[in-house]
């Protein structure tokens, strides 16, 4: 007996469906690898030291199978944050008071960085970041998920951005602070 019309619609549902989880499963298979792969590069702890986040600030252990932290761009990428966290004692304001906090002249213990995957055929597009002349600037990278040395560059540049935001000592956000208000504060004259 021959499939009935209404069959073949749901026939090519079901076909769509498990295609779709196929591809949806790859996507996060690749980002738990992602997070994974960073985490043993920088020699931190997953869940402690590295976490994904979400958009409404709630933080993930990278290898959890919770979608939440992910969104989907318009542009067909898996857009996700990750953050690294330096474990040290708090920094004690009572030492230089609020405003040195308010100004952003406390060191930062913690970065989050957003990072972007797509799937094309068999090799991975991600948005990652680089540094170049000082700057953290947005730069892709193609990585075939079964070739480790495709891993490479990507993981060189995470550190090399990570580096660079821990390495802005005091002294590099005293002149961006002072850059900042020498922009806004007009001379002015009294009487």
């Amino acid at each position: 007996m021959s499939d009935t019309i209404f069959q073949t619609l749901c026939d090519l549902v079901k076909e769509d469906y498990e295609k779709t989880y196929a591809y949806v499963d790859k996507n996060f298979k690749f980002i738990r690898t992602l997070t994974s792969k960073v985490s043993s590069h920088l020699g931190c702890c997953p869940g402690k030291d590295l976490v994904t986040i979400d958009e409404k600030g709630i933080q993930y252990h990278p290898s959890a199978p919770n979608p939440d932290y992910v969104c989907v761009t318009d542009d067909g990428y898996f857009e996700f944050k990750v953050g690294i966290f330096v474990e040290v004692p708090a920094f004690n304001l009572n030492n230089c008071g609020q405003s040195f906090y308010d100004q952003g002249l406390i060191p930062s213990s913690g970065v989050f960085f957003i990072i972007s995957t797509k799937q094309e055929q068999d090799i991975f597009i991600v948005k990652g970041v680089a540094t170049e002349n000082g700057q953290i600037v947005s730069k892709d990278f193609k990585i075939n998920d079964s070739d480790d040395s495709s891993w490479q560059n990507f993981l060189d540049s995470f550190t090399e951005a990570a580096r660079e935001i821990f390495g802005r000592n005091l002294e590099y956000r005293l002149s961006n602070l002072i850059k900042k208000l020498s922009q806004q504060k007009e001379p002015f004259g009294f009487f």
